[in-house]
């Protein structure tokens, strides 16, 4: 059941109590080793290489054969026996110079194949302990691989353990709470209430919907809210979108804006003893739309029913200097209401409750809370009194910072 005071917060401030903290991201896991093995070594294959021959007569034989060949043709086409002869000559040097070339080569020849042979004859007579070489290296590289598998299954094991320990931290009722009151702040500084500049003067003579107890001379709460948080900060008759607040308290410095609003649950005050109609005002979600247009527009909505305003003036300032208090962290004006008793909460009304009360003539019949408790009379004069002597108010910390807010947020 919704209570007065009814307090609406901004839209974005409103989903902090129900939201909760963004699950850490998973942390980079380390590359996993890479295994690298030896190379097996080749294996020596039949040596292939053929002995060489002093002089190639085959090839000689068939480059003899050819420069006779050249020499006919050239003495044909030429008619010129001299031309074939000559051709003939130097066909028959060249190839004699290449088996002499063939010849004067032979002795290197022969050694560089005796190398050729010594190194292979080398390489199979070494095969054996290059193999037992590479199984040894491979050996070692496999248990190597091995150890390293395993520091790095240990190391993605315990970054997998440390991540599962910060999102069970996450949940966790403490933490929950600590992120809310870090993102209620956070989110504080991002508003930007439209319109932060007041309204329009609305002409008294069309449009004065003024209850009674927004009037100075029928309730000492007009005065005090001026006198606590300062006569330019605190706004009437001004129209904001498409409704005029009944106190509209625009702190420009801070960038909050709070619609102070006073319920009664019928009108004409004076029913029956007037010949107005009946109206039953301000019950049970009558208001949503209202509240939700300024609340979207980033302002703040405090609701008190007359009562609490005509009966208890200085505990509704209380309200809203705590609710400016837990906004800014500035406890400067909440500390003068050390001796101000907690309101007390009002039960809003049904319709059926709301024409009861229209009956009784309970607004012409205002009567204090036997067991609101009463204000102290003498003020202490400096901070450490205030902690001492105060029972009534504990200055905010930040791990009671939601829980206060939702104190007064009865009905967020």
């Amino acid at each position: 059941m919704n209570s007065y005071p009814l307090i609406k917060y901004p839209s974005c401030l409103s989903k902090v109590f129900s939201e909760q903290p963004p699950i850490p991201a998973a942390p980079k896991q380390p590359s996993r080793p890479i295994q690298t093995l030896p190379s097996k070594p080749i294996e020596p294959g039949i040596f292939s290489a053929t002995p060489p021959k002093r002089l190639s007569l085959l090839g000689l034989g068939i480059g003899g054969v050819g420069v006779a060949i050249i020499g006919a043709v050239i003495s044909n086409i030429t008619n010129n026996s001299s031309a074939g002869i000559t051709a003939f000559i130097i066909g028959t040097v060249i190839v004699a110079l290449v088996g002499w070339g063939q010849h004067i080569s032979y002795p290197s020849r022969k050694d560089k194949y005796k190398e050729q042979r010594e190194k292979h004859e080398l390489k199979v007579t070494d095969y054996p302990a290059a193999l037992r070489q590479w199984e040894l290296q491979r050996n070692q590289a496999q248990e190597a691989y091995q150890q390293e598998l395993e520091i790095w299954q240990q190391k993605v094991e315990s970054i997998q353990f440390k991540h599962e320990l910060d999102k069970q931290a996450c949940s966790t009722p403490e933490a929950i709470q600590s992120w809310r009151e870090s993102e209620f702040r956070r989110r504080i500084q991002s508003l930007n209430p439209a319109p932060l500049s007041i309204g329009q003067i609305v002409e008294r003579s069309q449009e004065d919907k003024r209850g009674y107890a927004e009037y100075p001379n029928s309730s000492r709460f007009p005065a005090l809210i001026r006198e606590y948080f300062g006569h330019n900060n605190i706004h009437i008759l001004r129209k904001m979108s498409l409704y005029t607040p009944d106190f509209a308290l625009i702190d420009t410095t801070n960038k909050i804006c709070i619609d102070v609003e006073i319920d009664e649950p019928y009108t004409p005050r004076q029913y029956p003893n007037c010949d107005s109609e009946l109206k039953l005002t301000h019950c049970v979600d009558a208001d949503n739309a209202r509240n939700k247009c300024f609340i979207d527009a980033d302002w703040f909505v405090i609701r008190f029913s007359e009562k609490q305003v005509l009966l208890y003036p200085e505990s509704c300032c209380k309200v809203i200097a705590q609710l400016l208090s837990d906004c800014t962290g500035n406890t400067s004006v909440l500390n003068q209401f050390f001796h101000v008793p907690d309101l007390q909460p009002e039960i809003q009304w049904t319709r059926e409750e709301a024409y009861e009360k229209a009956r009784s003539q309970e607004r012409l019949n205002y009567r204090r809370t036997p067991s609101a408790p009463k204000a102290q009379s003498q003020k202490p004069t400096s901070n450490q009194d205030i902690r001492l002597k105060s029972t009534q108010y504990q200055r905010p910390t930040s791990n009671n910072h939601i829980d206060i807010l939702r104190r007064l947020h009865r009905n967020k």
